[in-house]
């Protein structure tokens, strides 16, 4: 049987470190604060599952965005990244590392393929034209 818990709705959040081994992850609700500290070991493994159910709800209550549609967020500074065979034929796994955190990505092939070749020839610098 699963276990049951009082559930608040939060209304803010805030991330930050507790220590050199642990994040803070405080949640507040009206007046109510709680707080849950995570190792780094724990981390990705969170932040990976939270990402997961983001997508699933997303596929219920946000529109599809279009096949090259601006997106705009805040960067996050990639440390390394590496691209293996996924589970399937078409499937590469992304996997990339921020800091400590890591996460691995299931992307079809042909996406990876295309963005690339769109991205290359605007990173290639422009020859300086010669005054006439």
């Amino acid at each position: 049987m699963q276990e049951r818990h009082e559930l608040l709705v939060a209304d803010g959040w805030a991330v930050r470190p507790a220590d050199d081994e642990h994040v803070a992850i405080i949640f507040t609700a009206g007046p109510e604060k709680m707080g849950v500290a995570l190792t780094n070991e724990m981390l990705s493994p969170f932040v990976g599952r939270i990402i997961q159910e983001a997508v699933r709800f997303g596929q219920t209550q946000s529109p599809r965005t279009e096949d090259r549609e601006t997106i705009y967020a805040n960067p996050i500074p990639v440390s390394a990244m590496a691209v293996a065979r996924g589970r399937t034929e078409t499937e590469a796994m992304l996997t990339i590392r921020f800091g400590n955190l890591t996460l691995s990505f299931a992307v079809e092939a042909s996406m990876l393929h295309g963005i690339c070749t769109d991205i290359l020839p605007a990173l290639r610098p422009v020859a300086p034209q010669r005054p006439q």
